[in-house]
């Protein structure tokens, strides 16, 4: 009961009013984002973390296969595998959805 938390919706900026939700006697804590499913969920719909956070992912995988990138005596079409089959996907990871 302590982890269980919720998030709602407001697509109207007016809507100042906190709803609470209990359970039993525990009230429940609102929270404006979570993790779901590996996507950041935000309460007014925006994008800006789970975008900030693919990038931060892609450039951690990006530092960890530098040295194969960087590297002269790899040829380019071999970067390029790299690349796409360790990078991009870390990027675009769930951007379909």
């Amino acid at each position: 009961m302590s982890k269980t938390e919720y998030m709602s919706t407001r697509f109207v900026e007016d809507s100042n009013e906190e709803e609470e939700i209990t359970l039993g006697q525990d009230k429940l804590k609102a929270v404006k984002e979570f993790k779901y499913l590996g996507s950041i969920m935000q309460e007014g719909g925006s994008l800006d973390e789970e975008i900030r956070g693919r990038t931060k992912a892609a450039w951690a995988k990006w530092r960890e296969v530098s040295g194969v990138l960087c590297d002269k005596r790899i040829p380019v079409w071999l970067k390029s595998k790299v690349y796409k089959m360790v990078v991009r996907p870390v990027l675009l990871c769930g951007s379909d959805c």
